[in-house]
């Protein structure tokens, strides 16, 4: 326990009548005891009369370290000598913490400690001590209240602590130290530990087991914060089914079961689902309920935990506050015995609020901010006298100041004083009292969106005499009076049939594609319809039920008819469902909301044909309708399979002549890969021409897998574009394998190829062709196609306009060319021949022609005239010359065609000249 700031003034008055139960104090002439002030001195004060002597009892609870002592200060004293400490023997700490006196004769008084410490099993267990004085301060009995006695029984003990977003990192991570201190100092014990966060799900921190082989420690401090709502009672419910009765988990059957609940407000769900208080019960589970309201949280509840652990009876609840109220007035401790009084007034509180309950209508969180007066407050004061003065003491009034906190366990600020600050939740105000019955009216601001309409917003009022208060003989309060006052204001709640609400959920879904195509790296989406036909609904929440091969990712509102949050996540090591909740605490009426969920597709999964998703609608409303929808969807399989030619390593050209006519080889070869991720089974076939023109034929073939991965064989009927029935063609089909993933497959074509009677064919070509080089082409071209079911497979194609059928089937082309020389010898034989013949004609025309009979020189002159006549013939008229050529003609056939003057060298003058002049001219 920290000790925070100087001690408080305490005073008191010894004369007061014996019957009465207050007393009075006078501030003219008091009498002061002093007292340490890091001894808490005067934390208790209580009177005493024994005969003639009057006086006080006064604790001092930190005196001697924190052993503690009880003073008796005597009026007639000017100082406190007479005090009980205990003996540094003694085990007991903070003696005079609680101090009551019995009105008997004479007077005596109890005093307790909280700390009598008594080891059990190497253990420090503290129980409550008291002890009776008489009024000369001497103990004369003692006794010890539920006492707890030494045991050796297991003791199984959960640590269930909050994780909502209510509460800071700072906080969260001094729970954790908490538990560590705890765990710690209790190491030895036979007290086994488990933790559990909860937030709006709940999940295992470490188990009985963990601690026990020491990971405890580490796997609390590696836990993060989850900050939600504060689903208490769900947790609860979860301790009790995975924790407390999980043998698995460490748990022991016949062990003392505790459960230390550490939270910071509310729980945010109902037990009406659960019934987890009535099971925890029945199941004889001790629990403790440790609440945060301070700054001074932790170092209390070091304490407070040692003292009521020990204490507290089973079945109990115990809600503790960790707050001590002090008053911070840095002045000495003094006493005063006061001889006149004043009258004392009990005063209590009152809250109450109109309307009865806060209409919903207005809210609608998708409009713009608008802040609104939702409550009228009443804050009022009943004042009575509790002493018996015959003076009229209310009319002297008193002055109180009281503070106003509206919702003070939430989060977010639902409700405020102020209509232009929505951080104003106190309101502070002193006022004076002189009624029986005073009363004063505060508006209570709210905004037009409030998410959680399910808890109601509560208020309260604390109050205490004002510091301000008048001098004179005025009242003052009495410390028995109830200083605060607590009122729960609920929203409207908007069902048909009374208080009862009946949710009606309709959920509907469907997938964005038609398959879910398993990629490497790739995502799944969904959209999800939620709808509420009936009334509003509570904790509200979509279950997504999926295959392991399926991550959830993230959920995307696309659009709601009002404003509408969620939020998701899974349990521990479940693989297969997300639960997400919907617009907690109440999901409301009329309202539909349509989001998309994306998923993380696994392709390490082993994926059946189809794959069957399905989302659960559920509210906690007793009696409504919760609706479930189940869809399947085919799986198929993303493949990237290539059948590629290889010609670099095949025939491309080859061929034949007459000097070599024996077959040729033919080597075709192909390669099937698989790219992808996943193995796939295929079927790889083969087609080829056996038969072409020109006697063109492919023998012995076969088809050979260089890794042995299938075997070639089964021939098959197939017709393509190139290759038609007449065309004499095979396709030979493998066996099917699994070609696995990122592995390549060789295939060979091989075949002996030849023209078919080649001689022949020379031979009967026509006489022109047999004197030029003949060539004749024929285009051979062999087809690898590779299937699978594309029912089951998908292929990727990474650019859209690609056809991807073009991966999978390939073909090479082959050139095999025929070439036949000119016939040497026909060409000889020939040459020969047509030598000879045109020999003989040109020497015919010669001899015709006279080219080999023997000339005179008679004849020679005869010759010359002759020719000089016919040139002289030329250059007359053409009748003269026809009659010329007609004599010549006869003259010469006479003369066996020579003219007569040219026999006998003798001629007419006139033509002799002639042939003169032609030789001159000549």
């Amino acid at each position: 326990m920290s000790r925070q700031g100087p001690l408080c003034l305490l005073t008191c008055m010894a004369a007061m009548a014996v019957a009465s139960m207050a007393f009075n104090i006078d501030e003219a002439n008091p009498k002061i005891y002093k007292g340490e002030e890091e001894d808490f001195f005067g934390y208790k004060v209580l009177q005493f009369i024994s005969g003639k002597e009057k006086g006080v009892m006064v604790s001092a609870p930190y005196q001697k370290n924190g052993s503690g002592g009880i003073c008796r200060c005597a009026q007639d004293r000017t100082n406190c000598t007479d005090c009980y400490t205990p003996q540094e023997t003694d085990t007991i700490k903070y003696i005079g913490l609680s101090m009551v006196a019995q009105s008997t004769s004479p007077p005596t008084f109890t005093a307790c400690s909280p700390g009598l410490a008594h080891e059990c099993d190497g253990n420090s267990y503290l129980n409550s001590i008291c002890y009776q004085f008489n009024s000369q301060l001497q103990i004369t009995s003692n006794f010890t209240p539920a006492f707890q006695e030494c045991t050796k029984k297991i003791v199984d003990l959960v640590f269930l602590f909050d994780g909502s977003a209510s509460m800071t990192t700072e906080e969260f991570d001094e729970n954790k130290g908490f538990i560590n201190n705890i765990m710690t100092t209790l190491k030895n014990s036979s007290i086994k530990f488990a933790a559990v966060q909860f937030s709006t799900n709940t999940k295992t921190v470490f188990n009985f087991r963990d601690y026990q082989e020491g990971r405890a420690l580490t796997k609390l401090w590696k836990e993060e914060h989850m900050a939600d709502l504060t689903n208490t009672h769900k947790a609860i419910d979860f301790v009790l089914k995975n924790i407390f009765e999980n043998q698995a988990a460490g748990a022991t059957a016949d062990a003392t079961k505790v459960l230390v609940i550490i939270t910071d407000g509310n729980p945010s769900d109902t037990d009406k689902r659960f019934n987890s208080i009535n099971r925890s019960d029945e199941k004889n589970i001790i629990r403790f309920v440790i609440g945060e309201y301070s700054n001074t949280f932790h170092p209390w509840i070091e304490v407070h935990f040692q003292i009521v652990s020990l204490e507290v009876h089973r079945g109990a609840n115990i809600l503790a506050y960790g707050r001590f109220d002090y008053c911070n007035h840095n002045i000495p401790i003094f006493i005063s015995i006061a001889h006149r009084s004043r009258p004392v007034l009990s005063v209590s509180a009152h809250l109450h609020f109109y309307p009865a309950e806060i209409s919903t209508d207005r809210f609608d969180c998708l409009a713009k901010e608008i802040i609104s007066p939702m409550i009228t407050l009443t804050a009022c004061f009943n004042m009575a006298e509790a002493t018996k003065s015959k003076a009229e003491v209310l009319s002297a009034g008193m002055n109180v100041s009281y503070l106003l906190d509206v919702d003070p366990v939430s989060q977010r600020s639902r409700a405020f004083y102020n209509d232009t600050n929505k951080g104003a939740r106190r309101l502070l105000s002193t006022v004076e009292l002189r009624k029986e019955r005073t009363c004063f009216n505060h508006s209570v601001y709210m905004t037009q969106c409030v998410i959680d309409t399910l808890s109601p917003i509560i208020i309260q009022l604390l109050f205490s005499q004002s510091e301000s208060q008048q001098k004179g003989l005025t009242a003052i309060l009495n410390t028995d009076s109830p200083t605060q006052a607590v009122v729960e204001v609920p929203f409207e709640k908007n069902c048909k049939e009374n208080e009862t609400c009946v949710a009606e959920l309709e959920v509907d879904f469907n997938f964005i594609t038609s398959t879910l195509l398993v990629v490497d790296q790739s995502y799944f989406n969904v959209t999800i319809r939620l709808s509420n036909h009936g009334d509003d609904s509570f904790n509200t929440s979509l279950t997504l039920l999926y295959p392991p091969g399926l991550s959830f990712s993230m959920m995307h509102l696309l659009k709601s008819t009002r404003r509408t949050v969620f939020s998701c996540g899974g349990l521990e090591g479940e693989m297969d469902r997300t639960t997400c909740s919907v617009s907690l605490p109440v999901y409301r009426s009329k309202t539909t909301a349509v989001f998309t969920s994306k998923f993380h597709i696994l392709n390490t999964y082993d994926w059946k044909d189809t794959m069957e998703m399905t989302v659960i609608g559920l509210s906690d409303n007793g009696n409504s309708t919760n609706s479930s929808l189940t869809r399947t969807i085919p799986v198929q399989f993303a493949v990237d399979l290539v059948a590629k030619a290889l010609p670099q390593d095949s025939t491309t050209y080859m061929n034949c002549t007459l000097e070599d006519t024996s077959p040729k080889r033919l080597v075709n070869v192909y390669e099937v890969e698989n790219l992808g991720f996943k193995s796939v089974p295929i079927t790889v076939t083969f087609t080829f021409p056996t038969k072409l023109e020109h006697k063109f034929e492919m023998k012995d073939y076969q088809i050979s897998v260089l890794q042995n991965h299938t075997q070639c064989g089964k021939i098959i009927n197939s017709t393509t574009e190139y290759c038609s029935p007449e065309k004499y063609c095979k396709s030979i089909e493998c066996e099917s394998f699994l070609l696995e993933k990122f592995l390549t497959v060789t295939f060979v074509l091989s075949g002996n190829v030849s023209f078919k009677d080649l001689d022949q064919h020379a031979r009967s070509l026509s006489l022109p062709k047999k004197f030029t080089w003949e060539r004749e082409t024929v285009n051979f071209i062999s087809f690898v196609k590779l299937s699978y079911d594309k029912k089951r497979y998908v292929q990727t194609v990474s650019d859209p306009r690609d056809n991807s059928s073009s991966f999978h089937q390939t073909q090479i082309d082959v050139q095999a060319e025929l070439i036949i020389p000119p016939h040497r010898n026909l060409i000889i034989g020939t040459g020969v021949g047509v030598g000879l013949f045109l020999l003989i004609i040109i020497t015919m025309s010669m001899y015709m022609l006279g080219c080999f009979k023997r000339k005179r020189p008679v004849d020679n002159a005869q010759e010359d005239e002759k020719e000089g006549e016919q040139r002289e013939q030329e250059l007359q008229p053409e009748s003269g010359a026809v009659e010329s050529n007609l004599l010549l003609d006869e003259s010469q056939t006479e003369n066996n065609g020579f003219p007569i003057s040219e026999v006998v060298g003798e001629g007419p003058k006139e033509k002799q000249d002639v042939s003169v002049r032609s030789r001159l001219m000549e």
